[in-house]
């Protein structure tokens, strides 16, 4: 049954205490992997931002019917991704939406602030050694 049909409070403790378990342990590799100090709030805001992001990607992952080894991996992956899976959601929403995603809105800001001047090279100038 697809997510569109289903309540997504719906689905059994245990399903969800995996999924989360499973996202929780990508953040803490992450985190283990790409601190050098550790600090006890940090590893708890990672944990938790974590869980967030594979509980999206366990809801991504019904609706999208994509079940077994497949989803776990997914799961696994958004969690050590932490805020940049969120980040992908976002632009997801927004390509769903027909908003530009967020790297283009700031490519589109930047460039409305810059002035870029482009040189342009004569057609009739030679090289060197021509």
């Amino acid at each position: 049954m697809q997510l569109q049909d289903k309540d997504p409070f719906g689905y059994p403790v245990s399903a969800y205490a995996w999924a989360i378990g499973i996202a929780v342990l990508g953040g803490a590799v992450r985190y283990l992997n790409h601190t050098g100090r550790f600090s006890a709030l940090v590893f708890a805001r990672d944990l938790v931002t974590a869980a967030f992001a594979g509980l999206l990607t366990f809801w991504f992952c019904s609706y999208e019917t994509i079940s077994g080894p497949l989803s776990a991996v997914l799961i696994a992956t958004a969690g050590m991704m932490g805020t940049r899976a969120l980040r992908e959601f976002e632009n997801f929403y927004r390509f769903r939406v027909g908003l530009p995603a967020e790297e283009e809105r700031f490519r589109e800001r930047l460039m409305e602030e810059t002035e870029i001047v482009v040189i342009e090279k004569p057609e009739n100038e030679h090289r060197e050694g021509e």
